[in-house]
């Protein structure tokens, strides 16, 4: 009879206490299920920062070139890639584009690239 109290949702009985604080530990754990995207552990509301449909801990959360820490007033979003707005800047007038300061191939080569390939097969079939 015991296994059928379990099924209904009934409390165990007493006289097993190993049954007893299985059920209370498993009653009583808190839910988690966000990640954080930089460390990859579990992100409890309290210390959740959401920024660009990425999820962190507000620790996690931080300049990719100085690791300062950001908060939702301070960064700027490439790519994934979260920076502080001073590095932002300073990235960006290093290369005078957001993908070579960024360490990214320019779009420009890519459509070139593109172009290229194009005329290439356009003549071939002519």
């Amino acid at each position: 009879m015991p296994a059928e109290s379990k099924d209904r949702g009934e409390i165990p009985d007493n006289k097993n206490p190993k049954s007893l604080s299985l059920s209370f530990l498993h009653q009583f754990q808190p839910v988690c299920h966000e990640m954080c995207s930089s460390c990859l552990m579990p992100v409890y509301p309290m210390e959740k920062i959401a920024a660009e449909k990425y999820i962190f801990h507000k620790t996690c959360f931080s300049c990719k070139h100085c690791k300062k820490k950001l908060s939702m007033q301070n960064y700027a979003p490439l790519r994934g890639e979260f920076f502080c707005i001073f590095h932002y800047q300073q990235l960006f007038r290093r290369k005078g584009n957001y993908d070579e300061g960024f360490g990214h191939t320019q779009h420009k080569n890519k459509w070139l690239l593109k172009s290229t390939a194009n005329k290439g097969s356009n003549e071939s079939q002519a």
